[in-house]
């Protein structure tokens, strides 16, 4: 059965979910759709969550398009995304939006194609990554944009945005295809400065912008 779980139109007022399991959210497939669980245009707060066993085309656990996504204290556990090699964000998958996770950890989800854990696709505004953990995701995608953590842009309308990654931890993820396994960031080199900031990717990273680190580890 395909069924989404929560879906929060444009022009609805800001949602916040908090102390909540979701689970078993399907809406997968090919032409599936967006957020297994949740699909959110408006701005969206999770708190202490947990998303277990969700599937979709884009963004397993959680889908945000043009609008923010902050999630605090989240788990996302065996979500996935399947839609072929267009699929992404087997946690979470946002598009044009804010995303702001806080003490979030993804743990085997899984990709069809990007960012097994997280994909953040054209960013806006000022996106950060702290306290975050991504372990055990697998991406089966061959393409160059495999990784557990995915942030990809190369649109005029991102222009301006800026992104902060800080005690970020993505190790033990596996992809097929060439490439790393952990964190790949391809950007515009005219977005705004990025840092990443006391993150180790056991894996190695792909970087192909301007960046500024602090006690960045890859092996």
């Amino acid at each position: 059965v395909s069924m989404r779980l929560f879906d929060f139109p444009k022009k609805t007022h800001a949602v916040e979910m908090s102390n909540l399991t979701f689970t078993g959210g399907n809406i997968g497939g090919k032409t599936g759709g967006d957020g297994g669980a949740i699909r959110s245009y408006t701005p969206l707060t999770l708190r202490n969550c947990r998303f277990e066993g969700n599937r979709s085309q884009y963004g397993g656990g959680v889908y945000t398009e043009r609008t923010t996504l902050l999630c605090r204290d989240c788990t996302f556990v065996k979500n996935s995304v399947d839609g072929g090699g267009m699929s992404y964000g087997g946690g979470i998958g946002t598009k044009y939006s804010t995303t702001l996770l806080y003490n979030v950890t993804c743990l085997s989800n899984a990709s069809a194609s990007a960012g097994s854990a997280i994909a953040m696709r054209w960013p806006k505004g000022n996106s950060a990554l702290v306290n975050v953990t991504a372990t055990d995701n697998e991406s089966s995608g061959g393409n160059s944009m495999g990784a557990a953590i995915e942030v990809f842009t190369s649109d005029a309308e991102t222009k301006g945005a800026t992104a902060l990654f800080r005690n970020v931890l993505s190790a033990n993820n596996r992809r097929k295809g060439s490439g790393n396994a952990d964190f790949d960031y391809t950007i515009d080199p005219g977005v705004h400065p990025r840092t990443i900031d006391h993150c180790a990717f056991a894996n190695g990273a792909t970087l192909a912008f301007p960046l500024v680190w602090k006690d960045f580890h890859t092996t």
